[in-house]
């Protein structure tokens, strides 16, 4: 009699684990049934405007600025493209001014409308049309000259 009881009390906790585990189960194809039943969305970047918009930073920027020579720039290796159009991010994070411009398939689709300052940041929209890459060239106030290619991508 006492393992008649004993398997009688293992059913309770048997049947708890049973349901637990279909219960988990139907949890589960609900969510796959939800997630097959939702509609497709598209994934896209954020709209870009007309090209050649320009968006400079608002920050102040650092004054005196000591061992002037030291040339830096932040721009992406590859860009984006979006109905013909990319968006640039230039950034000066040297210690010299310039004037950058962005070049593509041989023709100037960029250029600065005025002096990025040490610090400072630009974003553009540019026009890149069908080409593969684009080449931005920095130029310097005392006629230095670097280039940094980056790469179109659809």
């Amino acid at each position: 009699m006492t393992e008649l009881q004993q398997q009688t009390d293992k059913e309770p906790k048997k049947d708890r684990k049973t349901w637990l585990l279909w219960a988990i189960i139907a949890l589960l194809l609900l969510a796959l049934l939800y997630q097959a039943t939702r509609p497709d969305q598209e994934v896209t970047g954020p709209k870009l405007g007309k090209p050649g918009t320009e968006y400079f930073n608002q920050e102040p920027q650092k004054q005196g600025i000591e061992n002037s020579g030291r040339i830096g720039v932040s721009i992406p290796a590859s860009l984006t493209v979006q109905d013909g159009k990319a968006m640039i991010r230039i950034k000066n994070t040297g210690q010299q001014a310039y004037v950058p411009y962005t070049l593509a398939e041989g023709r100037e689709i960029y250029r600065s409308s005025r002096i990025i300052e040490p610090g400072d940041e630009v974003n553009a929209i540019i026009q890149v049309g069908n080409a593969d890459k684009c080449v931005t060239y920095v130029e310097t106030l005392d006629g230095g000259k670097f280039s940094v290619t980056s790469k179109l991508t659809r």
